[in-house]
């Protein structure tokens, strides 16, 4: 893995970041070329801030108090992909295998 990273001079954050685009060739290509079969993934989840998040941080720009989380691009392309099928979901996570 490390030597494919350095190949494309990427840092591991970049790479990473790859895996999480709405371009479904370059999902499918990260994990075609790191040799994924399979994955755990967290679940979106509404987040309940705290009066330091809000008011501090100023991670909303409004005073509600739910974080909802973003569009999970990864968790999207493996449920609809017909070469992943999904075997363990709970309340949290979701756990899918390459077929």
């Amino acid at each position: 893995m490390v030597e494919a990273m350095a190949t494309e001079n990427k840092t591991i954050l970049e790479v990473y970041y790859d895996f999480f685009s709405e371009d479904k060739t370059v999902i499918e290509k990260n994990l075609e070329s790191h040799q994924i079969s399979y994955v755990l993934i967290q679940k979106p989840a509404n987040q309940k801030l705290s009066f330091f998040d809000i008011r501090v941080l100023k991670i909303l720009k409004t005073k509600k108090e739910v974080f909802t989380s973003p569009k999970n691009n990864l968790m999207v392309f493996l449920a609809n992909n017909p070469k992943w099928t999904k075997t363990y979901e709970d309340n949290l996570s979701e756990i899918y295998i390459k077929n």
